[in-house]
């Protein structure tokens, strides 16, 4: 089951200086599946603005992104919880737009079965649904 923000099975966004705090119950715990850093499209972090519609045309001032996955999985994946806040410094000041602009997280994750392995670690046998291929991690719970 794909999680977001518990209302739907989609990518979530998450504004700046909101928190992205995935859950998992029980022995699950959370694999990120997909995370973007910027400016990807109209929504709820980023509304459309009576005179600014040839800005929107510009590719550094929406559209622009960078695929923070590996930041984001470092953070969370292998834990059944954390919390990670939107701001600049916490993905490694990545400006993929234009400097005064702010940016959003889109992130999409999975709670997956895990068992415990000593005191921080869990080992998980996941499923690589792309290929339908199976391999075991070992997470780091610090």
């Amino acid at each position: 089951m794909l999680f977001s923000d518990g209302a739907d099975n989609s990518v979530a966004e998450y504004c700046t200086g909101e928190a992205f705090e995935p859950r998992c119950h029980g022995n699950d715990v959370i694999m990120m599946l997909s995370a973007r850093y910027g400016r990807m499209k109209i929504g709820r972090c980023i509304k459309r603005v009576p005179g600014f519609e040839p800005m929107l045309q510009d590719p550094r001032y929406l559209g622009c992104s960078a695929d923070v996955l590996d930041i984001v999985s470092r953070i969370c994946s292998g834990r059944t919880e954390c919390s990670l806040r939107v701001r600049d410094q916490n993905f490694g000041n990545i400006k993929p737009c234009y400097d005064t602009l702010k940016m959003h997280l889109e992130a999409a994750y999975m709670c997956i079965n895990g068992k415990r392995h000593g005191r921080k670690k869990y080992i998980v046998d996941t499923v690589h649904y792309l290929k339908g291929n199976s391999s075991r991690s070992i997470f780091d719970n610090v």
